[in-house]
């Protein structure tokens, strides 16, 4: 049996249960569980603890510096789900932790700030995607397609 992939998520609001989801689907899809929601961090303790108790997770943070303070070296990827003015430090600490990320857009408010995360990134030599997913429906790409004609 292989170890399932330990996730944690930075922000529990909306868009996190979302991904959360999809998370679910893939293990409900597989005879053992691919992924495991180790550890999850908001601002807001209520609102991250019942997000814990709904994926399982055993460890619950108010700040996501502590989290990968305390889980980073367990945790495989991060999923940033955070507000566009929330983006302070956090894709920088996980990227030097080596942990593989998950972004949900808009990645910053800044460029000099877009490119210091690139930065660190790259350097660190992890994966990085930036939650797009609705550019790809359907009716985006039709109306690509067509003005590009």
């Amino acid at each position: 049996m292989s170890q399932p992939v330990r996730v944690a998520f930075v922000g529990t609001g909306g868009i996190a249960g979302s991904h959360l989801k999809q998370l679910a689907s893939i293990n409900e899809a597989s005879a053992e569980p691919l992924v495991q929601i180790a550890a999850v961090c908001d601002v807001d303790e209520s609102r991250a603890s019942a997000f814990a108790q709904s994926c399982g997770a055993t460890a619950v943070y108010t700040d996501h510096r502590t989290l990968l303070d305390k889980e980073g070296n367990g945790l495989d990827a991060l999923y940033i789900c955070v507000p566009p003015f929330a983006h302070t430090d956090v894709e920088i600490l996980a990227a030097e932790a080596g942990l593989h990320l998950f972004v949900e857009k808009p990645v910053v408010l800044e460029l000099a700030q877009g490119l210091q995360i690139l930065e660190a990134i790259r350097a660190a030599g992890v994966m990085s995607s930036v939650g797009y997913s609705l550019r790809y429906r359907h009716p985006w790409r039709t109306a690509r397609d067509l003005l590009h004609e």
